[in-house]
């Protein structure tokens, strides 16, 4: 369950309820006993507010976090109703007083400006040895940020880590726009609450910290690490740390945070890019249609994925069978240029794929794989453009489908992997297929056109037909003598290095297979039995 913020709804005894323990890190006492009267709540003065009174009866007002609830005080007499409301008054007074007093105290050396407001962009960059909330298991730590009880940011969780980093997509990210002298007023500051995610039940705390006025106002950018402490009432695991980053926002910072909420929130008003999601969009998209009138008349189009030609977006929106294989054919707009390499240039355009399977389970609905390409080339990792519910996908010149890998060594595999997407969270992509190209077959300086066959390993039988993949590929070297010396020298250990657990699936199965020969069990015995018996019957 998520953490909700709205405040407004429940009932009024569960509302004062709240008041019994009020959630602070710097904790509290016990509460006292006055001449044999034992308090029930215990709030701050300035949350009580006199709304009227009428004789002896007193109506009042308590605020906490945006929520209110009222209650009428009947007193012995008139006298001590209004005794009551004067003391109330005095002691307001005092108290405006006494912040003034820590008000000032806050901003030694420090002058605001008249009606300064404060702009402040926050990095929630890590988390180390956070604590477990489930026994034996890893936390999905997310963080929580409220000032004065209202939350003004959540970041998304990272499944099952004690050593999170949140990234832009994750929630890092995020501009505070505040009222300097409210800033000041603050007793606390931001509180900074670590939660761990459940999917079912509550979201536990696994500790939270604060980050004091004069911190905020002075801080210019730098890395700060903070100490997780128990909220009053909470474990007090007694390890974690969040580290953070603040300074004021500049206007490409505001520029840049609001395109980015914008970009966001389309995605989130288009059709759900999740499973059912796209049965849904499936459904409702046509992929194909004939054409009524015009020189193309009783001719079948076919809707462009991902999308048209940005330069020719109406020409390029539907196109025929013919017109699709001539453009795949055309050069790549967009190369990207990757690898650590110095001996040479692999040019690979991937073209597209034929006869793959469809991996959905709702295909009864009309909904298909989700293809994309990965590639996997020494220290490099690439990925083509996603076609949707298309079993004979085509990259045309403006997706991202051309890599320019640069050579470390000669025995270096290319390896290539079609997988269905699949967008929720908890599930895997999809391996269709794989192949792997040894480089040290082509000659510098010609065009290959190549057709493979996809298979799930190559360490194990295979099974039936799982498509075929076409692409282009271009070999340049630097210096042949350069190159042919390099054959001497032992090829050195390379690391992919990747953010997320479902790209590190994607590159393992993209290099190994879909079998995990490394693992013991019964079936990878099976497999190497297969193998051995494969070798008999063909000596």
């Amino acid at each position: 369950p998520e953490d909700s913020d709205d405040e407004s709804t429940g009932s009024i005894d569960s509302f004062m309820e709240s008041f019994k323990e009020y959630p602070s890190i710097t904790g509290g006492t016990e509460l006292e006993v006055f001449e044999g009267w034992q308090p029930r709540y215990k709030l701050y003065l300035r949350m009580f507010h006199v709304v009227e009174r009428k004789r002896r009866t007193i109506r009042a007002k308590f605020v906490y976090k945006g929520r209110s609830a009222h209650r009428e005080f009947v007193f012995e007499d008139e006298a001590s109703a209004s005794d009551f409301c004067n003391i109330i008054e005095k002691q307001k007074k005092l108290l405006e007083s006494r912040l003034q007093s820590r008000m000032d105290f806050k901003l030694v050396g420090i002058k605001l400006k008249k009606d300064e407001k404060l702009t402040l962009l926050f990095d929630i960059c890590s988390g180390s040895n956070i604590p477990q909330g489930d026994i034996g298991k890893d936390s999905d730590p997310y963080v929580t940020v409220r000032f004065d009880g209202k939350k003004i940011h959540k970041t998304d969780f990272i499944p099952t880590s004690d050593n999170p980093i949140w990234t832009l997509q994750k929630g890092s990210l995020f501009i505070w726009e505040v009222d300097a002298e409210e800033l000041f007023q603050s007793d606390e500051g931001l509180i900074f609450e670590v939660k761990d995610y459940d999917a079912f039940g509550s979201n536990e705390s696994l500790g939270a910290f604060n980050i004091n006025p004069r911190t905020l106002y002075k801080w210019n950018g730098e890395r700060r690490e903070f100490a997780l402490k128990p909220l009053l009432g909470e474990i007090d695991y007694k390890q974690g740390k969040i580290a953070l980053r603040v300074r004021r926002a500049m206007e490409h910072d505001i520029n840049f945070m609001e395109k980015f909420h914008e970009k966001r929130k389309s995605k989130l008003i288009s059709l759900p890019d999740i499973k059912v999601g796209n049965t849904i969009k499936s459904i409702m998209t046509v992929h194909s249609k004939k054409e009524k009138e015009g020189p193309d008349k009783g001719k079948t189009k076919y809707l462009i994925r991902p999308g048209p030609d940005p330069k020719r977006k109406d020409e390029t929106a539907w196109l025929k069978k013919e017109k699709i294989e001539e453009e795949k054919m055309m050069p790549s707009y967009n190369w990207t240029d990757i690898g650590s390499g110095s001996l040479g240039k692999i040019f690979v355009e991937i073209l597209g794929c034929d006869g793959l399977p469809n991996m959905d389970t709702s295909s009864t609905l009309g909904d298909t794989s989700d293809s994309f390409v990965s590639l996997v080339y020494e220290d490099c990792f690439v990925r083509t453009d996603t076609i949707m519910d298309c079993l004979s996908p085509r990259w045309l010149p403006w997706t991202q489908r051309a890599f320019i890998f640069n050579m470390m060594h000669t025995s270096s595999q290319l390896f290539l992997a079609v997988f269905d997407r699949d967008e929720n969270t908890l599930n895997s992509h999809d391996l269709i297929g794989r192949v792997s190209v040894d480089i040290s077959n082509f000659q510098p300086n010609i065009t290959y056109l190549l057709n493979y066959k996809l298979y799930t390993t190559a360490k194990a039988p295979r099974e039936g037909d799982l498509g075929t993949i076409k692409i282009r590929l271009r070999l340049e070297l630097e210096d042949e003598r350069t190159l042919l010396l390099s054959n001497f020298v032992w090829p050195e250990n390379v690391y992919v290095n990747v953010d997320n657990k479902k790209d590190f699936e994607v590159i393992k199965k993209t290099v190994e297979g879909d079998v995990d020969m490394k693992k013991f069990s019964m079936m990878t015995v099976l497999k190497y039995y297969d193998e051995l018996w494969s070798y008999l019957t063909v000596f």
